[in-house]
């Protein structure tokens, strides 16, 4: 045994045999009535904090689940925020920007020519016939390369504007029906 063990093992028995006098004690005052009343009455208390204690522990652990989740929620947060910094800083160019309006031939602004951007708003609009059915117009290999890689990967060129064609086709057969007279 090594001394440290000794020393551990000596404390334990001192720790018992102190609390085996204090039993002892407590018993020899317990005989006299007065003082048993007062021991009751202090068993009585020592409960009541043992309750309080439980009660308390059980809140401890409620609280550390509660902030074990709020720092998770608050990692969401901090993402989401990265994230809408990252769309802040890489707004993509054929998105209008604070009070502009988007053009209507729905190609990418140019920010190089502000002039042609108010002229465009200051011409009035023009009247199209009736019977005109305005059209998608097709991507180009421009716009294409514009879109952010990760979305890039997800689509071809070809696949975007044959999903535009389809469109167009579409919106050509619904205004087909629109315009057909009601008279059989």
């Amino acid at each position: 045994m090594t001394h440290c063990e000794l020393e551990d093992i000596t404390m334990h028995l001192n720790n018992r045999i102190s609390s085996i006098r204090r039993v002892l004690e407590l018993r020899a005052i317990a005989k006299d009535q007065d003082k048993r009343i007062i021991l009751e009455k202090i068993g009585q208390d020592v409960l009541a904090i043992d309750g309080l204690l439980d009660q308390f522990e059980k809140c401890v652990v409620r609280q550390k689940d509660l902030l074990k989740h709020l720092k998770e929620l608050e990692g969401f947060f901090q993402e989401d925020v990265q994230d809408g910094k990252h769309l802040r800083d890489n707004k993509p160019t054929h998105m209008p920007g604070k009070g502009q309006q988007a053009l209507h031939g729905g190609g990418p602004l140019s920010e190089s020519k502000p002039a042609d951007v108010q002229t465009a708003q200051q011409e009035k609009p023009r009247k199209t016939p009736k019977n005109h059915i305005r059209e998608m117009e097709f991507i180009t290999s421009v716009e294409f390369e514009s879109i952010p890689q990760y979305m890039k990967g997800r689509e071809t060129y070809d696949q975007l504007n044959a999903v535009v064609q389809n469109i167009n086709k579409a919106l050509t057969g619904k205004y087909k029906i629109v315009h057909q007279s009601a008279k059989p």
